[in-house]
């Protein structure tokens, strides 16, 4: 486990994937109906997507402008998968937010 913004982070639950780039890992779920919020960690392939995911979360801090709608369309069609790093199925969410440390995805 690790600690981040004062909370203990546990060991992956997922791998965040776009196409065969990793993004990031997500740890530590919670739900927050319809939500499952997670601790994010970036990996290399997240530096070519931020941008577009702070423009997305800006979007929606500030009740999605029209000016900025077209980050949400924009992520939806990175076609996100969330690949279980023991066992289980590929999710593939239909909505994601990933802002600093911190993910919510929708399935």
């Amino acid at each position: 486990m690790r600690q981040s913004s004062g909370k203990i982070q546990g060991d992956p639950v997922w791998w965040v994937k776009c196409g065969d780039t990793l993004v990031g890992s997500l740890s530590s779920p919670e739900s927050d109906q319809p939500w499952i919020v997670c601790h994010f960690e970036p990996s290399d392939g997240w530096e070519s997507l931020s941008s577009l995911f702070e423009v997305q979360a800006e979007a929606r801090r500030t009740g999605f402008p029209e000016d900025k709608v077209w980050a949400i369309k924009a992520v939806r069609e990175l076609h996100l998968e969330l690949h279980p790093v023991i066992d289980g199925e590929v999710l593939k969410p239909m909505l994601i937010y990933i802002e600093g440390a911190e993910a919510r995805f929708r399935l």
